[in-house]
C-alpha cells in the first residue's frame, strides 16, 4: 500500500501499534472521527495502516469511530434533518463505543485469533 511511503511504519507502529495500548485506541477513534470519505476511501488505508503495524484495537476504534462520529455526516446531514438537541443527545451516549469497541476487539485478537 501507499501509507508506508506517507508515514513512516515506525510512527505508526508507534501511534497506533499493539504497544501503544490505549493511547492508540484514543489516536485510532480520533482520526476516524476525523476522517472524510467513504469505505473505498478508508478501509485501504486502514488496511495500509495493519500491514504497517497498527493493531487491531487501533484500527476497530478507528472504523466504529468513523461510523458513528463523521463530522462531516453529522454537519450535512444529523444537524439539519435531526436538529441539534437529538444530534447532541445521540453523540454523547456514542462517546464510549470506540474505546470499548477497539478493547474489546484488541481482546477477541489477542485470546482467540493469534
Amino acid at each position: 500500500g501507499f501509507i508506508p511511503l506517507l508515514v513512516p511504519k515506525e510512527v505508526i507502529a508507534r501511534w497506533l501499534g499493539d504497544a501503544a495500548g490505549f493511547r492508540g485506541i484514543v489516536a485510532g477513534a480520533a482520526v476516524g472521527a476525523l476522517s472524510p470519505g467513504g469505505p473505498f476511501l478508508n478501509f485501504p488505508i486502514l488496511a495500509g495502516f495493519y500491514q504497517a503495524g497498527a493493531g487491531v484495537g487501533p484500527i476497530a476504534a478507528f472504523i466504529t469511530s468513523w461510523s458513528i462520529f463523521g463530522l462531516h455526516r453529522i454537519l450535512l446531514w444529523e444537524l439539519p434533518l435531526l436538529g441539534p438537541r437529538l444530534t447532541f443527545a445521540r453523540l454523547l451516549i456514542s462517546v464510549p463505543m470506540p474505546f470499548l469497541v477497539g478493547v474489546a476487539a484488541r481482546a477477541v485478537y489477542v485470546r482467540w485469533l493469534t
